[in-house]
């Protein structure tokens, strides 16, 4: 699923929930819309 070995959170959350991943990948220092 996710096709960069760097940003594989990015694609896993925008892959699977795009919202809820999104949120539980994203920590505070960072926005939940990145």
């Amino acid at each position: 699923m996710a096709r960069i070995p760097r940003p594989a959170a990015r694609i896993l959350l925008v892959d699977g929930a795009c919202r809820v991943l999104l949120m539980r990948f994203t920590p505070d220092d960072r926005p939940p819309l990145w």
